[in-house]
């Protein structure tokens, strides 16, 4: 057995299964000694592709990824996926072959220190030696896994790889280290330190992605009310995003028809599923809502019923009064219905939502007036256009769909610079709201005006 029979047995006994990489002179040794060894070498286009899969890899496994490259140019281009798994805190082992070690640190074509390439983007960068095989891949695999993961740079020269092994290859290889129990005098005074703060703030780094009980930290939030970044733009914008290119879609032939109409309700369909999924997934409610609704007068399903009737009731009733009486506003003003529609009844009917967002946000629930509006605009797009798509096609006026249409893209663009763009703080300020409400202001007077 010799030193590359050595090292494959020992990655082998670290639950390593798989190796990319490019094939190459001095990298031969070291491929079949896997082919041997039982660790599938993957063959990939270019090195840097073998690095992003062992990214992935480690990613996904717990285990390292294992990438393979040669000398000069493949190290090089190994280097991309492995800054990539340095940013990303992927668990990697990242093997360079080499010229023989008494070559080493001469100018020769291709030759470059390897060691001097991978320090900046590694959390270590090993050289392996014939005699010290196994302790130094030992140390690569627990650094590669210990807090926080990332990716561990070997060199192996070619003739160290063809050396006769002189070490006994191991059954099993240490993993990831347990990290020790936090003292229970440090856990006390950070409590107490947080329940005697004006203003405590949760600032989570990545490794909150790698949490086994995620909802340990969800509860811990909850529990102190720790103002926090949240997914609710993350998720909801995508979707805001789609339902508009839908509209535009069925809009852009102006004529708003059947098949449109089932598109639409198609797409609700769609989205009332997704979000099901993830209603189910996400389990409990969150401490401070529940408790909100654990204020709410008890009532029979009959009650309740009665309840939502009545106010089904109002709500139609309602709807005609608006609907009547934004029809004589235009007469008064001689104006279209279509610029009452935009103004008079949008601001009627948008008065519930707005009700909504600010008692959410006077209650500190920034998630749910977030997600009160966007999920209006969805359900508008989706399922209000849609039924007088069903009911009534019709041709769609040309300034509805460029003049209306276009600055509805432009505030969602506007909302998506500034959750995305701008500091990428994933909030919305005073400032940025001013924003969107004086662009509205100024859309009003023009169609008024105009």
């Amino acid at each position: 057995m010799n030193n590359a029979d050595l090292i494959v047995a020992t990655l082998g006994a670290a639950g390593i299964g798989h190796g990319f990489g490019v094939p190459s002179g001095n990298v031969l040794p070291l491929i079949e000694a896997m082919h041997a060894g039982g660790i599938d070498f993957v063959l990939t286009a270019h090195e840097g592709s073998a690095a992003f899969c062992a990214d992935v890899t480690g990613r996904l496994s717990g285990r390292p990824g294992l990438c393979i490259a040669t000398l000069g140019p493949g190290a090089t281009n190994l280097a991309t996926g492995v800054g990539c798994a340095w940013l990303d805190r992927s668990p990697m082992l990242a093997v360079t072959c080499n010229l023989e070690a008494d070559r080493i640190g001469r100018r020769i074509q291709m030759a470059i220190d390897h060691h001097a390439l991978f320090a900046p983007i590694t959390k270590a960068s090993l050289a392996l030696r014939g005699g010290e095989i196994v302790p130094t891949l030992q140390a690569a695999v627990e650094t590669a896994l210990a807090e926080p993961p990332g990716p561990v740079h070997l060199d192996l020269p070619e003739d160290v790889a063809l050396m006769p092994a002189r070490e006994a290859a191991p059954t099993s290889v240490p993993g990831r280290t347990p990290a020790p129990a936090p003292d229970a005098g440090a856990v006390a005074a950070a409590g107490r330190l947080i329940a005697g703060a004006a203003r405590p703030l949760a600032v989570i780094g990545a490794s909150a992605m790698r949490m086994r009980d995620p909802g340990l930290l969800r509860r811990f939030v909850e529990h102190h009310r720790l103002p926090f970044a949240t997914t609710t733009l993350k998720r909801e914008i995508p979707w805001l995003i789609g339902a508009t290119a839908l509209a535009l879609f069925c809009l852009v032939d102006r004529d708003l028809g059947i098949l449109d109409g089932l598109a639409l309700l198609a797409g609700l369909a769609f989205l009332l599923y997704r979000l099901a999924r993830i209603g189910r997934r996400a389990g409990e409610l969150p401490d401070n809502i529940q408790s909100e609704l654990d204020e709410l007068p008890d009532m029979t399903m009959v009650i309740a019923g009665l309840w939502f009737l009545a106010a089904l009731v109002v709500l139609l009733v309602s709807a005609h009064l608006v609907v009547e009486g934004a029809r004589e506003v235009a007469l008064r003003f001689g104006v279209s219905e279509v610029v009452v529609g935009l103004t008079v009844v949008a601001v009627g009917t948008s008065l519930p939502e707005l009700s909504v967002t600010v008692t959410a946000v006077l209650r500190g629930h920034a998630d749910m007036a977030i997600g009160n509006v966007v999920g209006s605009n969805i359900l508008n797009i989706l399922a209000v256009l849609a039924v007088p798509a069903l009911l009534a096609p019709q041709e769609i006026e040309v300034a509805v769909l460029w003049r209306d249409y276009g600055l509805m893209v432009a505030l969602t663009a506007l909302l998506i610079l500034f959750a995305y763009g701008i500091g990428s703080r994933k909030i919305i300020t005073r400032f940025e709201g001013g924003v969107l409400v004086t662009g509205w202001v100024g859309y009003t007077y023009l169609i008024y005006h105009l």
